[in-house]
């Protein structure tokens, strides 16, 4: 592709800009139009991005032979639509979190993206987080050993969301950074919720089996008084905790563990648990933006005719995930098998 990529953005609610920023900081992408039911919104837009087009015009946007891609930053509910709309009009697709509102859905937009030959991207943006990529690269080096647990709490008071509970809002974010880091996918799930303020679940505890030695649990909250990010992977040589809060250590690596020794003496054969103790190692992160990498990775994907890092597939193993876990609270608290 010779020219630059022009990308056009559906939706310009509180994520919207945030893409817009960042696209206009790719140097092979040019962003070109904005669209939103919202007319203030537009006007806010227009009022900060005056060079951009504006319309209310759903199809028309889509269809469009100036835009060759669209990034889609919508209510869940209309991600499968417009993704689809977009793929079918030729267009390169970056849709936000989750890619739908079912595994079948992800399935058929996966598909049909490669049966066209275009991208499909999902902005499972804590993939490129420099603290994440480091977690990732720790693990990789083998530097916490075998890995016993993956914990992570998410909680703030709001956003209550009108067509999703706090599963399908927050829990993506742990379960793409587990899937990415683990590289691996849990068996089954469990997970218990309640509704306070709305019939939407505002709160959530959830456990993943990936085998019998290696558990996660996810604790998601809307109405926590305080924001809470925080996630611990403990494993047999160290346990490392991430403070995505923390904006100059988020990342912290712990030797200290406890371990059972066998102890020979006089004939004897003792066990004995033994506690360590060490240093705590912070490592160096890359504090570029991730939205920025993700826009890279992107707009990169498309002039290479690449496989982005967070591709269709990638939506899809995050979507069954939650799909079981929607199921196993509407069971109240079973086992439910992810099926991809």
């Amino acid at each position: 592709m010779n020219n630059k990529v022009k990308v056009g953005i559906i939706g310009c609610g509180y994520w919207g800009p945030n893409l817009i920023r960042n696209f206009l900081e790719v140097k092979q992408a040019k962003v070109v139009a904005a669209c939103d039911i919202d007319k203030k919104r537009l006007k806010f837009i227009k009022q900060r991005f005056p060079q951009l087009k504006i319309t209310t015009n759903v199809k028309q946007f889509i269809n469009s032979p100036q835009i060759d891609a669209i990034a889609i930053a919508t209510p869940i509910s209309t991600h499968y639509r417009l993704s689809i709309a977009a793929l079918n009009a030729n267009k390169h697709v970056l849709v936000e979190k989750p890619i739908a509102s079912s595994t079948n859905k992800a399935k058929k937009l996966s598909n049909l993206a490669t049966s066209k030959k275009l991208v499909l991207m999902v902005g499972h943006t804590f993939e490129y987080k420099g603290s994440v990529s480091a977690i990732k690269n720790i693990i990789s080096e083998n530097k916490l050993g075998k890995i016993y647990y993956v914990e992570s709490s998410r909680v703030n008071l709001g956003l209550f969301q009108e067509d999703i509970n706090v599963v399908w809002d927050l829990a993506p974010h742990d379960i793409s950074i587990f899937n990415y880091i683990l590289k691996k996918i849990p068996k089954k799930v469990l997970a218990v919720a309640s509704n306070h303020i709305t019939d939407q679940e505002n709160l959530a505890y959830i456990i993943l089996d990936y085998s019998p030695k290696l558990k996660g649990f996810i604790n998601v909250n809307w109405l926590s008084p305080v924001k809470y990010r925080r996630m611990v992977i403990a494993g047999s040589k160290a346990t490392i905790v991430y403070d995505d809060n923390d904006s100059f250590e988020p990342v912290k690596i712990y030797r200290s563990g406890a371990e059972l020794k066998t102890i020979f003496s006089k004939n004897l054969i003792q066990k004995q648990l033994i506690y360590r103790t060490s240093d705590i190692t912070i490592p160096k992160i890359d504090t570029t933006e991730p939205l920025t990498k993700e826009c890279q990775e992107f707009i990169r994907s498309i002039i290479n005719k690449s496989i982005p890092k967070t591709d269709g597939k990638n939506g899809i193993r995050v979507v069954a995930v939650l799909e079981a876990i929607q199921k196993s609270i509407k069971a109240g608290g079973k086992f439910i098998k992810v099926n991809i």
